[in-house]
């Protein structure tokens, strides 16, 4: 089990929409209400991504470790890059 403890940030998990694993062993999960993906390192310490989605409902990791997530109220999926940069690829660009 996978146990968070993010009352010390102020920006407790709200509904989980989607998990996925890069090949570095980094945990991703889409925060549903707040429309923010973060990452649980190997560690445990967690990050939020400066990325923002209007109900994002799922998501998935490539092998280069791009993400691929559903922006769901903005009908479009985005790629995260592992730099952090992010890309519409489909939907309305």
């Amino acid at each position: 089990p996978i146990a968070f403890d993010t009352r010390r940030s102020g920006n407790p998990l709200t509904v989980i929409s989607g998990v996925a694993v890069d090949s570095e062993k980094n945990i991703y999960f889409l925060d549903l209400e707040r429309g923010r993906l973060r990452k649980m390192t190997p560690e445990g310490s967690t990050v939020m991504l400066k990325t923002q989605f209007n109900r994002p409902m799922g998501l998935c990791i490539d092998p280069l470790d791009n993400i691929y997530v559903a922006d769901t109220n903005n009908h479009r999926i985005r790629k995260v890059t592992p730099n952090g940069r992010v890309a519409t690829i489909a939907g309305q660009i």
